[in-house]
Formats: C-alpha cells, structure tokens, sequence
C-alpha cells in the first residue's frame, strides 16, 4: 500500500536449529526485567504484547497506532498494535528507544534500529561485554541485510543517565542567551561589569542588580536550555521525580533564570508520572443526599461476606435497607449468584412487602447481570446503582453492614458456623430498636405498631377491653391510619432535619468543584491487580475526557476513542495538566 512503512524481522518464526545460538541480554523497563534478542537482521526493535500488558497503564496512552506492516522471516505478516517510545536501561545506561508492540514469542528484540545507532557512538576501545557482542553480531550481518533508513523511523536519542549534560557547549548557550530577549537586560548588565563587585557597590542599588550579585557564579540558562535542564533534574533516575522545592534547592546550586521557581513548579505539574503517583486528596465534594417519603420508595441492597461457612451451607449475606422507614431484612444465602439473589428477594421480601418503587445497588457483578435487570424491567423497579469504588451513595446500608457485623460477633465467638441462626434473633433487635434518623422503630414506621417482645411475655399487663367493647374493625383501621401517618409525618421531620445535619456536618471540610464538558482528567483507581505489587503501581490512570456532567458530583467519563462513557464520582477526578495529551483527544467532538 502506498505510503505504508514495510519493517523486516530476522528470527520471528525461524524454526532452525540456531534458534537457541542468539544472543541476549537483560534489560530493565519501568523496573520491568526484559530479556531482549540481539537481532541484526530485524529492521526494528520489537517489544512483545505480553510484556507491554504488564507496564503501569498510564505509560499506554502513549502508544501511537501501528502504521507499519511486520513480516517475519518466512514472509509472514505479524500482528502489531503500534510503536512507543520508552526509556530502555541496560547495566547503567539509560536509552529511550522506540519499540513496536508485536505478538511475538520473546519478550523482546533490539534491531538495526538500536545497534546501528548506539555502537558507532561507542569507539573500538570498549571492552564492555554488550556493546562487543553488538559490534559482533552487526559487522557479520552487515553484508547480507541491506537497510532502508526510511523503514526504521525517526528515532530520538539516547536518554540521559543523568550524571552529564550532553550537547552542551559554551559557544551555543552564548548565542542563546544574546538572542533570549527575557535575558538581555541580565547580559548587558554582565559584560558592563565582567568581574563581580563588591557587595558595598551593589547594596544601595536596585533589587534586579542585587538577585544578579547573589547568582553571578550561576551559568545563566536561557529558555531554550531550561527544558533539558528540568529534565536532567527531575525526569531521570538521578532526578528521582522530586518536588519543585527539592527541584529548585538543586538546580539553584548550578543554574539561574528569571522566575525560575514558577517554571519549576510549573513543570512539575504538568509532569505526568508524577501527577499519575500522588495520593488521593481529602478534601470531598459537597455531600449529594437522596430524600425519600414513603415506604417502599427506595430499598438499598448489598452482600454482606464472605463470611464462615456455616452448618446450613450459607456464606453471604443479602441485605435490603428501606430507605424511608429503616426496616432492614438480611437473609443468608449460599452464593451471591444472581439467580440466587433474584430468588430470594422475590419469594422473601416482594411477596411480603410488595415491589419497591426503586432498587439501589453498587456495581456489583450480581447486581448488575442480565437476569437481575430483566427482573427489575418485569417488576416495573426503577434500577439504579452507585459510581464505582465510591460506596458512599449507598451509605444505609453500608453502615448496617457494620452493625450487624458488630451484633453477631457477640454470639458467634465460641462457634463461628452458627451466624445464619443468630441471624434473624438479631434482626428482630435492630427492627425494635429507635432508629436515629427517624426517631422510631422500623417497626412502628412499618407497621404502625410495636411488636411484643419475648420480655413482654412474661410481665403483667393492664386489663384489656374486652371481645365484647373491643373496636370494630373499620375503627381500628382508621385509627391505625392515623397512627402510621402521625407516625410518618414525625419521621420525614426527622429525617430532614437529620439530612440537614449531616450535610452541614459533612460540608465543613468540602470543597466544590466544576469539571467541564471535554475536559482531561485523572481517574483514581485504587483496584488491585494480580501479581503486581500495588505500594509500587500509579493509583492515578489516564488522562481521560469528560464527556457529561450528569449532577454537581457525577461526570460521564471517556476512557478511550473506542470505549463508552463510565459515570465516576467528582472525588475520583482531577484536572489533567500534564504536556501529552492522547491524539484522539483533539479528534473527539463534544
């Protein structure tokens, strides 16, 4: 196809017996050990699929789609999903190399790409292992594999280790510094003295004259250098990706510029790797509440377990919360399968108390399978769930988790297998229990009554009317109406000016924010990962692109070109300040 780059691999698919004679050498990507084939018959260094997977993921929006097709040495096309440009470390040197992504069998190959240009940096003098090998392998190729520059790219050199400065000469920053107009004020000011003078000639004078005394040993940097020198002091290892004040502390020991603390600062904001590290922040949005008015008007449900295997075979626990009246109802189960769930909410709680108007659930994958929501579309319920890994919006029930979790520990410490039959004697002392937010019991708020506890049985009660005076039945309805709606009334009292409280509580520390629609942001994703140690992983991922603001705390969040929005919790967002922004963000229309 015209246009298109064509990029020959030397052993991809080889069969022959000298398979196994390559040589190799282990290298290091982001801590990542790689053991690398030394390919002079590969046009291009390659890095294996597998190995790719496995690097921090916000490392992968930098890949850039493949535009090259890959052939082995038999001629066969191999699959590519792109090319990224990634900081190589072999013994104590540093490269930045560019690799395509391939599914190949090793984890990676250094090509022509790679040898052709770091040996000839290299004199004939060197007797490092590697580097003699490369020297090797290349010369007695060379004759054989013809090479076209253009197939291998642009690459950019190597990356600095960090303990010298290369491509700096005096002549050339001199010529930078006449020609920074920020700087010509400084340099006149400089050739007009050339020797420092003394403090007494300088104190009287003004403040622009006394900075120039305190930094006159100090090379001036001019703008065009100052980004190699911030990388030099913050992106290496040497740099370790330390702050602006440890940044500054550093660079002012050689360096000098105007306003070189607001650059620095400025930098390191926008510097990915360190933004993708930093620790959740506390300050929370503003508190987002859900009011309800009636019974049944919204129930909250979660699974409470694993929790020990019991006699009876159960290890979950199904809890449903009504958000109103506070009557909660836990059932033990076996398994938290969705048709175990629809099962039991069905035939235990609908067929008791009817079908709620809304079900509340975080995401959970019984929650939210296909059985589940043909359940709630048959039922007529409103379904609704919570952002991920922000369980506050299902606070309720969350909270009776940990009640409940207190009250059988009590009665479960000699025999942890009996929890599913303490279960429902427990249940029937939080039902009977005053409830804070509402100022009764679940039971009254219910039902309109009290129950009569097993207490109650064995102490005297006051004569009673009795069959012949007792109320007739129209009576007594009406007057248990009047009771649940009294009872009712002084509850939605309650529970606003508990919400009240809570929000103004809550609200003290908050801070509110406004992302808008387009946006890049930052996704805080505390998940952990198997076999990746997780004190070492970014807790931040991106940057992504708001594409929705649904209320003041929840956005609608792009992930990728490909993928479909995901709605996330304000507290998980942060602006995206850094230099790279993905391509398809500027492609993407709002």
């Amino acid at each position: 196809m015209k246009g298109e780059k064509h990029v020959r691999t030397g052993h991809i698919g080889e069969t022959d017996d000298n398979w196994d004679n390559g040589f190799y050498t282990n290298g290091l990507i982001f801590g990542f050990p790689v053991n690398f084939l030394i390919d002079s018959g590969s046009t291009a260094s390659i890095l294996s699929i597998d190995v790719y997977e496995k690097l921090p993921s916000n490392v992968w929006c930098s890949l850039v789609p493949n535009k090259s097709e890959i052939f082995d040495v038999n001629g066969n096309k191999v699959f590519a999903i792109g090319s990224i440009i990634l900081e190589l470390m072999l013994g104590q040197e540093i490269f930045s190399q560019n690799f395509m992504i391939c599914n190949i069998n090793q984890d990676g190959i250094l090509g022509q790409d790679f040898l052709l240009k770091e040996v000839r940096q290299h004199d004939n003098s060197s007797n490092d292992e590697y580097y003699d090998a490369c020297r090797n392998t290349w010369g007695q190729s060379f004759n054989r594999i013809r090479i076209n520059r253009s197939q291998t790219g642009n690459q950019s050199s190597a990356t600095p280790s960090g303990y010298c400065i290369d491509g700096w000469d005096p002549d050339s920053i001199r010529q930078c510094q006449l020609e920074d107009p920020d700087m010509s004020l400084i340099v006149t000011y400089l050739q007009e003295k050339k020797n420092k003078p003394d403090w007494d000639q300088v104190s009287k004078g003004t403040s622009f004259q006394k900075t120039i005394w305190r930094q006159w040993d100090r090379l001036l940097v001019p703008k065009s250098h100052q980004k190699t020198v911030f990388k030099y002091f913050h992106d290496v290892p040497s740099a370790g990706h330390l702050g602006p004040d440890k940044m500054l502390s550093r660079i002012q020991q050689l360096f000098y510029w105007p306003a070189m603390k607001s650059s620095i600062t400025r930098y390191c904001k926008e510097c990915d790797q360190c933004a993708a590290r930093k620790s959740l922040k506390r300050n929370k949005a503003p508190l987002g509440q859900y009011l309800v008015g009636e019974p049944m008007e919204r129930v909250a449900i979660d699974i409470l377990g694993p929790l020990p295997l019991t006699k009876r075979q159960n290890r979950y626990v199904l809890v449903l919360c009504d958000c109103f009246s506070k009557w909660t109802e836990a059932y033990a189960i076996p398994d938290q399968e969705s048709l175990t769930i629809a099962r039991t909410i069905v035939n235990e709680f609908i067929c008791r108390f009817g079908s709620p108007l809304q079900l509340h659930s975080d995401q959970g994958r019984s929650f939210e399978a296909k059985l589940f929501q043909d359940l709630c579309d048959l039922l007529k319920i409103d379904k609704t769930r919570s952002t991920s890994q922000h369980p506050q919006s299902n606070g309720s029930v969350e909270r009776f988790n940990r009640t409940l979790l207190s009250m059988l520990t009590f009665y479960c410490q000699n025999d942890q297998r009996n929890w599913d039959e303490i279960l429902p004697q427990v249940m029937m002392a939080y039902r009977s229990s005053v409830h804070a937010s509402t100022g009764q019991t679940p039971n009254m708020m219910m039902f309109g009554r009290n129950i009569f506890l097993p207490m109650e049985a064995v102490i005297p009660r006051p004569d009673g009317p009795n069959e012949s005076t007792s109320p007739e039945t129209d009576k007594y309805v009406n007057e248990l109406q009047d009771a649940m709606s009294k009872s009712h009334v002084l509850a939605r009292k309650h529970l606003k000016q508990n919400s009240e409280y809570q929000k103004r509580h809550y609200d003290l520390k908050a801070v509110k924010r406004e992302l808008q629609v387009g946006q890049a942001v930052w996704l805080y994703d505390a998940s952990k990962k198997k076999g990746i140690c997780h004190k070492l992983t970014s807790k931040w991922k991106g940057p992504y692109v708001v594409t929705r603001k649904i209320d003041d705390i929840t956005y609608l969040v792009r992930r990728s070109k490909k993928q479909p929005g995901k709605v996330y919790h304000i507290d998980r967002l942060l602006p995206y300040q850094g230099r790279n922004p993905p391509t398809w963000f500027s492609s993407r229309k709002a």
